[in-house]
């Protein structure tokens, strides 16, 4: 099968997503994958931050060249860049289509409307709905957020009313945007697991793998290397976010928080291996409720107790193996619980594990997903 995914990022990104996992997988099963990229950018979005990995034979990338005010700095410059960039693609969609005979396009985000729409009827097409988008658009569009939000419902609406096939990674966005989707959630590479070796520390270490975006609370972060200062903080990632953390952290002198910056995703697992507890501190809003983070899975392949804010899909799955947290207070208290009563802890995160080996893994995730894909035949 050709299966074409026109990405609104750079695919050599230190930013690796569900779709670097579920298109890996499909080309390792034999399926060519033609993946359509827009131009480097020079931007702090860990999106557009670009490393050297290795792609797998059957995935073939296309930079799509030409894209208009692609290197001028633009008010609201991530959301413009997108609509101009899907703007330019949908205009020379059915170039690729026939160029490399394409069976199956596979659309995420709203922008992609203008796609939907000019394929709707001629090949088959895929709307997976990973994130909150139409609440995403608030955050990035604050002057007129809320209309922008509505916006952003309307067309993504008209996207799954033109499609053959949506495909959700969460129960909370299924039960939000469409109720008759498939569920295909996110999960881990169980190959990961051939990195495990704990390490022990003189210190003990917490620890956070992500992006430095507005969804995750640093406020937290900075509150418990403060109230823990005999604790190590490891920060892992980059983004937008990033010098703005990074001149807190020096001007407020927190010895104890280490960033790392920008990390390989293939080499998370020196990280992993350190952490004695690992947080997923994200704000409650609608995108983080609905939200079923990556990162979730790899703590929990690795075994580390994890530490999170009382969100409604992370609860969804981790409910008996993830400890959570109302507000600042809680996590600490329970951070030093679990220093003081690991072992009780440890058993609780092997539940975890063991629902990664049995379903939350992309062996699994994605034979189920070509099933639903060989069943549109």
């Amino acid at each position: 099968m050709n299966i074409l995914f026109p990405y609104m990022a750079r695919w050599k990104s230190i930013n690796w997503t569900r779709y670097h996992n579920l298109l890996t997988e499909f080309a390792k099963r034999g399926h060519k994958i033609y993946i359509i990229q827009p131009p480097p950018l020079k931007s702090n979005e860990t999106n557009f931050l670009e490393i050297e990995i290795e792609v797998h034979k059957n995935i073939h990338l296309i930079n799509l060249d030409k894209i208009p005010l692609w290197n001028i700095n633009l008010p609201l410059s991530k959301i413009l860049k997108k609509g101009i960039y899907t703007y330019v693609l949908s205009k020379r969609i059915n170039e690729y289509i026939k160029k490399f005979n394409i069976d199956l396009v596979i659309l995420y985000n709203i922008p992609q409307y203008l796609i939907t729409k000019k394929l709707k009827g001629k090949t088959k097409i895929i709307f997976d709905i990973s994130d909150d988008y139409p609440e995403m658009l608030k955050y990035e569009v604050k002057i007129l957020g809320s209309f922008i939000k509505k916006l952003g419902e309307n067309y993504l609406k008209e996207m799954i009313n033109m499609v053959d096939l949506v495909v959700v990674s969460s129960n909370s966005l299924k039960e939000k945007y469409c109720k008759i989707a498939y569920l295909i959630p996110n999960g881990v590479d169980l190959e990961m697991i051939k990195y495990y070796k704990k390490e022990t520390n003189n210190k003990k270490i917490i620890g956070f793998i992500g992006s430095f975006e507005y969804f995750v609370d640093f406020n937290l972060i900075f509150y418990l290397a403060k109230n823990l200062n005999d604790i190590d903080f490891i920060l892992v990632g980059n983004g937008r976010l990033f010098n703005r953390i990074k001149n807190y952290i020096e001007r407020n002198k927190f010895e104890n928080i280490l960033l790392t910056g920008s990390i390989p995703h293939h080499e998370i697992y020196k990280y992993l291996n350190k952490f004695d507890i690992a947080l997923l501190p994200f704000k409650k809003d609608e995108v983080s409720d609905n939200a079923c983070p990556l990162k979730l899975f790899e703590y929990t392949l690795f075994k580390i107790p994890i530490v999170s804010n009382n969100l409604k899909e992370i609860r969804n799955i981790g409910d008996d193996f993830v400890n959570f947290y109302n507000n600042y207070e809680d996590a600490l208290k329970i951070i030093k619980d679990i220093f003081i009563s690991e072992k009780k802890y440890m058993k609780k995160i092997e539940i975890g594990f063991i629902k990664m080996k049995e379903r939350y893994n992309w062996e699994i995730l994605s034979e189920e997903y070509l099933n639903l894909i060989n069943n549109l035949s």
